[in-house]
Order: C-alpha cells, then sequence, then structure tokens
C-alpha cells in the first residue's frame, strides 16, 4: 500500500502539466537564490581583502617606570672573642674549650654611621654574656649615607700562662652564608680550633667540607652542625681527622648568617711556637697578600729541629680551587720598592708544581720574581716560597678560575717565636676606615694591583698625609696603635695591618664595606 504523505510518489489526481510546471518554478527559484549566494560571498571577500591591505592605526602607551634606590641598610661586624685552649683549668678534659691570655682589645670605628655593641650571650667556651664573650657591633646608617666601618681585635698570650704563647690579630667580620677559611695544622704539636660565630636572632645549620693534600676528607660530624641564634661553637679540627699539614675548611649555613674564625697554636717539642687567627675569605681569581715580614732562612734554622718544624716556619702559600677543574696559576712575588712588573718579568728559572727552583743560595737583597703552579680541583696545595731574603713582601696569585688561599711566616726575637697567616685583601671603595689594634708597633701597607699609579690621604689623629702609590707596588707606612683613620681615594687599592715587634706578629685585612643593593625598576 502506498503511503499518501510520501514525496517519491505524486499525487493521482494531479495532472502531469501540473507537475511539470511546479518542478519548473523551483528550478528557476533555487538558481536565483544560490546567484545571489555566490554574489554575497564575493562581496564578503572583497570586503575582507579590503580589510586586510588597510593598515589600522597602533595605539601602544609606555607604562611609567620609577627607578627605587635602596636605603642603605645597617651591618653587622662580629669579632672572634679570646684565645682559647683544648683543656679545663687544670690541663685536663681536652675536649673542652677555655679562654687563655689577656682580655682581648676590641675597637670599632666608623666614618658614618651609628655603632651599639653587645656581646655573643653563648659560648662553647664559656664566655657568653661575659666580658670576655666575642663582641658583636651594629652599624645604622644616619641621613641615608652608606655606613663605612672597621673592626679590629687583639689578644696576646704571655709566657708565664702556659703553652701557647703568642700574639694575634683579627679583623671583625660581616656574617654570611658562604665562606672559606685556609690555615692550621693537626700535626703532631699544632692545635686548630674552628669557631662558628651566629650572630642573629634565627638559628643556623652548618655543614663543613674540609680538604686536604689528598683531597676531600669525610669524616662525621661535618653536617648538621647547629649553632642557636646569639651563640659561638667552637670546634678542634682534630676532631675530623689528624694528621692533616695543610687543612681548609669551606663553611656553608642554612638559616641565620654566620661568621667564622681559626685559631691555630704551636707547640715545638716543649717550646711555643705561637699563635694566630685566620678570618674567612671568599673565592677570588686575584689573591693579594700584603706586608708580608719574612725573617730570612738564617734567622729562623735555629728552631728548625724537625721536618714538620721547617714546614711551618718557613714562608709558605697555601692554595686552593674550589671550582671542577685544574688551574693554572702565576704567584708573583713582590719586594717593597719592586713592582709587580718587575715580578712578572723575572720567572723562576725552573717551575714545578711544588713552586720550588733551581736556585741553590738566598740572594743577600730581596728580588722580584716569579712562577707558575698547577693545582688540581679539591685538592690543597702547599707551594714554599724558598730562596727568599729577609724583608717585606706582597704576594699575588693570579688564575682565570676563582681560588682561597693564604701565606704562613714566622719571626723569632726577644720575646718568642710566632707565626702570622696572611690573608688576602680585597678591594676597597673609594673611602675606608682602618682602626689599629693593642700593639709595640703597627704599620698599615696598602697595595696597588692596578696598572696606573694612585694617590691617596692618609687622616689620622693627629694630621693628614698623602702617599704617592705607583702601580704595581705596596707602599707601608707606621701608625699609632689603638688609633683610627681614615683613607681617601682607595677605590680599587687594598690594605692590612700589620702589628707586633721582637718575636711577635699578627696581620689583619683592612675589609670592604657590605656591598649596596642595587637599584630597582618599578613599573607603575
Amino acid at each position: 500500500m502506498t503511503d499518501p504523505h510520501s514525496i517519491d510518489e505524486p499525487l493521482e489526481s494531479e495532472p502531469d502539466e501540473v507537475r511539470a510546471r511546479v518542478s519548473a518554478k523551483s528550478v528557476v527559484l533555487w538558481g536565483a537564490r544560490a546567484s545571489g549566494g555566490v554574489i554575497g560571498l564575493g562581496v564578503a571577500v572583497v570586503v575582507a581583502g579590503a580589510a586586510v591591505l588597510v593598515n589600522p592605526p597602533v595605539l601602544s602607551v609606555e607604562p611609567p617606570v620609577v627607578v627605587v634606590v635602596p636605603e642603605p641598610a645597617s651591618q653587622v661586624l662580629v669579632c672572634p672573642g679570646p684565645l682559647l685552649r683544648l683543656a679545663d683549668d687544670s690541663g685536663q678534659n681536652a675536649s673542652e674549650a677555655t679562654p687563655i691570655g689577656d682580655r682581648p682589645y676590641t675597637t670599632f670605628g666608623s666614618l658614618s654611621g651609628e655603632i651599639s655593641t653587645s656581646s655573643i650571650a653563648q659560648s662553647d667556651a664559656g664566655t657568653g654574656g661575659t666580658r670576655l664573650a666575642p663582641q658583636v657591633a651594629i652599624v645604622t646608617p644616619v641621613d641615608g649615607a652608606e655606613p663605612v666601618v672597621a673592626g679590629i681585635q687583639s689578644s696576646r698570650v704571655r709566657a708565664e700562662t702556659g703553652n701557647v704563647v703568642g700574639y694575634a690579630t683579627a679583623s671583625c667580620a660581616q656574617p654570611t652564608l658562604r665562606s672559606w677559611v685556609i690555615g692550621g695544622s693537626t700535626q703532631l704539636g699544632r692545635t686548630s680550633i674552628l669557631t662558628i660565630i651566629n650572630p642573629s636572632s634565627v638559628e643556623a645549620t652548618v655543614d663543613l667540607s674540609l680538604y686536604g693534600e689528598r683531597g676531600p676528607i669525610a669524616a662525621a660530624g661535618l653536617s648538621g652542625i647547629v649553632v642557636p641564634a646569639g651563640s659561638q661553637r667552637v670546634i678542634p679540627v682534630s676532631g675530623f681527622s689528624l694528621e692533616q699539614r695543610a687543612p681548609i675548611i669551606g663553611i656553608t649555613s642554612t638559616g641565620g648568617n654566620v661568621t667564622a674564625f681559626l685559631q691555630q697554636s704551636i707547640i715545638r717539642t716543649l717550646v711555643p711556637g705561637g699563635v694566630d687567627l685566620m678570618g674567612q675569605q671568599t673565592p677570588s681569581s686575584t689573591l693579594v697578600m700584603t706586608g708580608i715580614e719574612v725573617a730570612g732562612e738564617e734567622a729562623l734554622t735555629a728552631i728548625n729541629t724537625t721536618p714538620v718544624d721547617e714546614d711551618d716556619t718557613m714562608p709558605t702559600l697555601r692554595l686552593f680551587a674550589p671550582g671542577a677543574d685544574t688551574v693554572d696559576a702565576t704567584v708573583a712575588i713582590v719586594p717593597t720598592g719592586s713592582t709587580l712588573d718587575d715580578a712578572l718579568a723575572n720567572p723562576r728559572d725552573e717551575s714545578t708544581e711544588s713552586g720550588t727552583d733551581a736556585h741553590d743560595h738566598t740572594p743577600d737583597e730581596p728580588e722580584a720574581t716569579s712562577f707558575r703552579v698547577a693545582l688540581t680541583s679539591g685538592t690543597v696545595s702547599e707551594v714554599p716560597i724558598t730562596a727568599v731574603a729577609a724583608g717585606e713582601y706582597t704576594i699575588v696569585v693570579t688564575a682565570d678560575e676563582p681560588l682561597v688561599g693564604a701565606v704562613r711566616a714566622s719571626v723569632t726575637g726577644k720575646q718568642g717565636i710566632d707565626f702570622a697567616w696572611y690573608t688576602p685583601v680585597a678591594e676597597l671603595g673609594d673611602n675606608a676606615v682602618v682602626v689599629t689594634p693593642d700593639a709595640d708597633a703597627v704599620v698599615l701597607t696598602i697595595a696597588n694591583a692596578t696598572d696606573a699609579d694612585r694617590t691617596v690621604t692618609i687622616t689620622g689623629p693627629d694630621d693628614d698625609d698623602t702617599i704617592e702609590i705607583p702601580a704595581g707596588t705596596a707602599v707601608s707606612t707606621e701608625v699609632e696603635a689603638r688609633s683610627q683613620y681614615a683613607l681617601s681615594g682607595m677605590a680599587g687599592l687594598r690594605a692590612a695591618v700589620r702589628s707586633g715587634l721582637d718575636g711577635l706578629i699578627a696581620q689583619s685585612p683592612v675589609l670592604p664595606a657590605a656591598p649596596l643593593a642595587k637599584p630597582v625598576r618599578v613599573h607603575v
């Protein structure tokens, strides 16, 4: 049966001509509609093309920018506190640290800023909260000026107080999260004590990295050292490894910033051999150790009774490359009165990794010379400074990669035998302040490792003095103990304070101010 609503079948009552007319009309109507659609599409395409060809105006607005210069922040300087020994008052209990010697002389000075001081509240040496505790200075900016500040501590242990005898100074230093200390020994008769001070209000957790002449040293207790807020930790280096001739220690803190110092004392067959304090440093591709007093081989022969004794009496350069590569370094030995160019133009005849040469005698006069040394990353190198006449020297070490290092030298005289570690001096700003320790004699040395002659003005307690410092030289001048000096024209120069006389010796670098925060561009 056929469906009457199907469009496929015509109605029986509809004539054929009607069906034909309907079909023709439908075709015409569809064709007209289709033509209109094509014409409309063509118009749309033309309009769209015209829109593409016409460049619309570009509107842009530069956001306003304000350069914000941060206000100078307060600076913090931390001093090491008294010299220590590993024994109680009866000489027993070698694991206990106790203070020895005279009460330290500590002083601060500033060209701008207000200084307030306080004492560390807790110490493993039992000095927390007392007059012997490590001192902390906070320098607050005044009128928006950058604080220029310095601090120094000097300590003396006299012969009648025991086996540790000598004189030591240290520059009071800013706390940091990462630093290195270079110096010390754990060989027989040598005691090295690391102190870590946290002046902040936040607990610090410290990890130590210990290296020697054979590479990294693994030991229990190097990591996770808790340093409470406002406290000093005292750590014997021998507790990590014995018979280390040339240790170097890296300090990394999380939490509060800390300041680290290393104390070394020497006893040679019951004969005191001196004491010294070494401050922290950061790696640099140029190390400048200046104001080095060398006694000469003849003066030290009497105390070189064993090979170990000779190791730490003759001038020695200790170097370490913290990076991942082997580093070639150039060592220039520059006597006062000579230039860095003089030393570089006179390389030693035979250069080896140990720094020795073909000289078979000590020159009668100080001689400018240089040599190269290869440093293996992760391994400490000790470079003997051989065949040098008595005198005052600056040693400059340059390399393509950052290094840390220091120079050790001994003296002897009526007051005994002593030694000093000469740590690198950093570049200073145009203005610097120097405070001097308590000592029988004090010498300020300014080193110019640049290629331009410089003029520096020194303003002291009594008058002003202007000194010329030719390129590549160092100039020393005597200054008064327990005094403050202002230095101008120091940008890019370096300085150190050497003190002591007649068998007592110490040196401390003049430290640069904390770096200022950089200006910030703010879009508003």
